[in-house]
């Protein structure tokens, strides 16, 4: 069995498998149609979007929190390490000074200093070791 095309244009004679395409499209394009004026279906649409928002803002949300989260903490981590590094600063500074100061009064009194001096002037014998 054959019949004609549908379109205007084309008057060609068209087999079972090709007619049977040109009606599965058709139908197609009515579905098509159909849902795009239908009310159901528009409020299902309308609701799968809002639901799809909600979820992305919820989300969004989470995203943000998890990251304020991270940088607290790594600002906290930041600010244990910089007091960390000031306070062992601060120590090294204050031992510095003590020994400036310890060997200041060593030569002021005429002390042997085994802190302070020239490296040059500590004079070692044999068999001796740098404690005495």
């Amino acid at each position: 069995m054959s019949a004609k095309a549908k379109s205007g244009d084309d008057s060609r004679v068209l087999s079972r498998k090709e007619l049977a395409r040109e009606m599965r499209r058709a139908a197609y394009r009515r579905a098509k149609e159909q849902r795009a004026t239908d009310p159901r279906f528009i409020a299902m649409k309308a609701a799968a979007k809002a639901q799809r928002r909600a979820l992305s803002q919820k989300m969004k949300e989470k995203r943000k929190n998890q990251e304020a989260a991270q940088k607290a903490h790594a600002k906290e981590q930041r600010g244990s390490q910089i007091t960390r590094e000031r306070a062992e600063r601060q120590a090294r500074a204050l031992q510095e000074m003590q020994r400036v100061v310890q060997t200041a009064d060593e030569w002021a009194t005429g002390a042997p200093s085994t802190m302070a001096g020239n490296p040059s002037e500590i004079w070692m014998t044999k068999g001796s070791n740098a404690e005495n």
